[in-house]
């Protein structure tokens, strides 16, 4: 948040203080002008692999991590409604102008789809995924080091938000919550 908070106010006033903030905005800069020299194809899925592969050749660990991240964004696999909003969009301005929109409408979707869904079977998402949803089980599992339903040097304010969260997670079972936690080191709330 201190870095998104500095990059906005880098954003508005032109300043930015201290080295790894600096790299972060001048990796920033790099990958637009590559991206505006990258020949994108019109297809959705290989060109969302080439954005990604631009953004982790970068040199500011925070900028290669949102690549890793997006590694796990499924919406041009599973998303049939995006895919067609972005290649039509290729196909009648030959860009992705509007995407953003385009995004926004699909996430909205899903969430109404996914909300109207009955969930059968084994079904593995985040804590925030879950919310507003209800299952005859649920599992949930903190990793060793990362995962971690509160973290290690949390505030209170942090702390208060894990517990909300952890309330969401075990509230989406009808039956019955296991929650799978370290031997060593196990979650704070338990």
């Amino acid at each position: 948040m201190d870095l998104a908070g500095a990059i906005g106010t880098y954003m508005s006033t032109g300043k930015i203080r201290g080295k790894n903030r600096e790299l972060v905005v001048k990796e920033c800069q790099r990958l637009a002008t590559e991206r505006a020299g990258l020949r994108l194809s019109g297809n959705p899925e290989e060109d969302w692999a080439a954005i990604r592969e631009l953004i982790a050749s970068s040199t500011a660990s925070q900028v290669a991590r949102v690549a890793e991240d997006a590694r796990f964004l499924r919406l041009l696999h599973r998303g049939s409604a995006l895919r067609t909003a972005l290649s039509e969009m290729w196909r009648t301005q030959d860009d992705y102008a509007g995407a953003e929109a385009a995004l926004g409408d699909a996430l909205l979707q899903e969430h109404f789809v996914a909300a109207q869904k009955e969930w059968r079977g084994l079904h593995v998402m985040t804590i925030h995924k879950a919310k507003g949803k209800e299952f005859d089980e649920v599992v949930i599992y903190e990793g060793t080091f990362s995962g971690r339903i509160v973290a290690a040097n949390a505030d209170a304010r942090r702390i208060a938000q894990s517990r909300l969260a952890l309330r969401v997670a075990v509230t989406r079972a009808i039956c019955r919550t296991t929650i799978v936690t370290p031997l060593r080191n196990g979650c704070a709330f338990l």
